[in-house]
């Protein structure tokens, strides 16, 4: 597996858009790989899902923030009720 070592500049880039190509490419890899994902589309998507939801988080100051989803479809199958937290384990 490509392994993701990145330079001290993109260590601080404020955003993946920063990364060059080959260091994206692993990172999309790596999570692909803990997800078992074999295309890497689903776990660019979570991620990509997951930070949105803790930008949302952090632009509020929350440090535990609940989102209630009832009755979700995905292509017209009822898919249940769900509930997602996020919740910070330690501030920087």
């Amino acid at each position: 597996m490509a392994e993701l070592i990145l330079t001290e500049e993109e260590k601080a880039a404020p955003t993946y858009l920063e990364w060059d190509d080959d260091a994206l490419g692993k990172l999309v890899k790596k999570t692909a790989a803990k997800l078992h994902d074999e295309y890497g589309r689903e776990s660019a998507f979570a991620m990509t899902g997951v930070h949105l939801l803790l930008g949302t988080a952090i632009t509020a100051n929350a440090t535990e923030s609940t989102y209630t989803i009832d009755g979700l479809t995905i292509a017209g199958e009822p898919k249940g009720d769900w509930i997602v937290t996020l919740k910070r384990v330690n501030a920087p």
